[in-house]
């Protein structure tokens, strides 16, 4: 017997393909996915997507940019605020570490575009996504150093933080050290440690982090008001913690 499909409203089931089908991209790529097999994660019917989705390409497409614009634009973000120079690489490094850590379903979005070596893709990515915090990165990279390759110390950066933490199943079986792994800070401070050697990155990782769970414009004992201004250190590490 035929399993009948709920309803949806069209912005809801959209959205319901798009999920389904960045789930399998990731895992199986663009190729070792049938849009019926999409349909039937999704529960839609596959005219469904055609509904929505030209073919089976624009919507591995979609589900890129989609799955890269919200990280990205976060990274961005990092990059905009009111901080230091150093402190700007630091929180915008130990974001990157956390992505790595915390979204596989992204990590292996990156490794598929590696594998298939998709131009066009890769072009639409920078375009809409990965561009919006490479051009800040390079600017305060331009300040911090001198006589060096800075767009070529932003790419160091991100593959080191993107290689270490794909790499980090190797450590028991190599027997290589592990604190650099332990964390997204530490992974940061080691990352930024081998590439930027001449500045001290320990006080950023060692910096205190605020409590997760209290609310914003609540003092400490919970009653109303405006906090008190906390310093730069504490400001950068409420940031990290935010990531």
């Amino acid at each position: 017997m035929q399993k009948v499909l709920k309803t949806r409203a069209n912005g809801v089931a959209r959205e319901d393909i798009v999920a389904a089908a960045t789930k399998l991209f990731a895992d199986r790529g663009f190729s070792g996915v049938t849009l019926r097999e999409i349909a039937a994660k999704a529960k839609v019917h596959v005219p469904a997507i055609y509904h929505h989705f030209d073919d089976k390409r624009a919507l591995y497409v979609t589900c890129a940019i989609n799955a890269f614009s919200t990280p990205s634009l976060r990274l961005a973000q990092i990059l905009n605020d009111e901080m230091g120079d150093e402190e700007h690489l630091f929180v915008f490094m130990t974001g990157m570490c956390r992505l790595n850590f915390t979204e596989p379903v992204l990590v292996k979005l990156v490794q598929r575009q590696v594998l298939d070596d998709d131009r066009m893709l890769l072009d639409l990515l920078n375009s809409y996504a990965i561009g919006s915090y490479i051009e800040p990165l390079v600017k305060i990279l331009s300040r911090v150093t001198t006589g060096r390759d800075v767009r070529q110390i932003a790419f160091s950066m991100l593959a080191l933080s993107y290689g270490a933490a794909q790499l980090k199943g190797f450590r028991s079986a190599t027997g290589w050290s592990t604190t650099a792994f332990s964390s997204p800070e530490e992974l940061a401070r080691f990352v930024l440690g081998v590439i930027l050697p001449e500045i001290d990155w320990t006080p950023f990782a060692a910096a205190p982090r605020r409590k997760a769970g209290r609310p914003k414009g609540k003092a400490a004992d919970g009653s109303a008001g405006i906090p008190a201004e906390p310093p730069a250190r504490s400001r950068a590490a409420a940031r990290r913690a935010a990531l």
